[in-house]
């Protein structure tokens, strides 16, 4: 990194930690002070360029205002770091709209220097919690001055002569600059909304996940196995699936002989196994203690039959280390293609029974 960008990254860490600098004042958020702090400087961007147009056109006396306000919105950045957050707000809601009148009386309602009067409520709305019925009288009455002022200006030249082509500046400068502070306080308000918000939908998600997980193989559960089969089922671009009920054998002497430490292990093992022959072509749950479910959507029973063979092999070439001691195990399967006319329930049992067909004829073997 250049000594350029990091200059530039410190001079942009001190200016956010100089907005962001709390008054103090206990019980106050800090959020509509560091909100008001952006408008000013937003408006002092504002009447920079406002005295420049200004003088490019000739027109001093506008010049000399913007000036004045220019200093203004100075002092109201700087009483920001000195006054509550509800005189602050008072503050910058009167200033603006002295300032939205005195334009319309000087250059007319072309110069559209009324539409202030939505960033006012915009911002009163943001300013406090609670307190609405406050808050739609504030609006009422902000929108009879509304009225008001164009009853008393639409019909009155105004003091100072502006041409068709100046205010069109006018009203371009006013309402680009209407936008960027009614974005910023969108922004700043909405900020702790969204990342909240964002924080509660990663956490649901977290919750769901754990609710589906078995938390010792980190496979799907028996009942987000059930989920997934049903939708399986209705889905109606898959033809045909099949699926397995495989059981570890003599899984009990492992936990005997050499406890349920390495009996877990063994199960994660055999979990690692599974997941990755299913990845991307089925899935997987643990359906209770030493069972599992396989799922191999688009497979009929041959091309299943071809996949559990493999993964029968992997479970064969395992090895769990018990100390100096290997501990190696081997699996049953009993598969069947899904049949619709049957129904979930029946064609798991089907593949149980023949599960346990399987144990009955001396296990480590795959019955379909």
């Amino acid at each position: 990194m250049s000594w350029g960008t990091t200059l530039m990254l410190g001079i942009i860490s001190k200016f956010n930690a100089y907005i962001n600098k709390d008054i103090g004042s206990d019980n106050e958020s800090n959020k509509i002070s560091v909100t008001i702090r952006l408008l000013c400087l937003i408006v002092m961007v504002y009447f920079i360029v406002r005295m420049i147009i200004d003088v490019a056109f000739g027109i001093g006396i506008l010049a000399m205002c913007d000036f004045v306000t220019f200093g203004v919105s100075i002092c109201g950045f700087l009483a920001s770091y000195h006054i509550s957050k509800n005189a602050l707000t008072w503050m910058f809601i009167i200033l603006t709209s002295v300032w939205g009148i005195a334009n319309i009386w000087m250059c007319g309602m072309e110069s559209s220097a009324q539409n202030f009067i939505l960033l006012v409520i915009i911002l009163y709305y943001f300013s406090s919690y609670g307190r609405y019925w406050f808050k739609a009288l504030f609006s009422l009455v902000y929108f009879g001055f509304y009225m008001l002022m164009g009853r008393l200006f639409a019909a009155k030249d105004p003091y100072l002569t502006i041409t068709g082509m100046q205010n069109s500046v006018y009203h371009t400068i006013c309402m680009a600059m209407m936008i960027v502070c009614i974005s910023t306080v969108a922004y700043v308000f909405s900020k702790d909304s969204q990342t909240l918000e964002n924080k509660l939908i990663e956490y649901n998600h977290k919750l769901e996940e754990k609710a589906s997980t078995d938390p010792l193989t980190l496979l799907y559960n028996r009942g987000k196995a059930l989920e997934l089969l049903e939708k399986l089922v209705k889905k109606s671009d898959v033809n045909t699936f099949s699926l397995s009920i495989c059981d570890i054998d003599f899984f009990k002497r492992v936990n005997d002989n050499f406890g349920h430490d390495i009996g877990d292990e063994v199960l994660k093992g055999i979990a690692a196994i599974l997941a990755k022959a299913t990845k991307n072509r089925g899935f997987v749950a643990r359906w209770g203690g030493e069972e599992f479910l396989i799922v191999f959507p688009e497979m009929n029973g041959d091309d299943a039959c071809a996949s559990l063979y493999n993964i029968q092999n992997d479970v064969r070439k395992m090895v769990v280390m018990a100390g100096d001691k290997e501990v190696k195990v081997t699996m049953t399967f009993g598969l069947t293609e899904y049949d619709a006319s049957l129904g979930i329930d029946q064609n798991i049992k089907e593949a149980d029974n023949k599960l346990y067909r399987g144990k009955e004829s001396g296990r480590d073997k795959i019955v379909y």
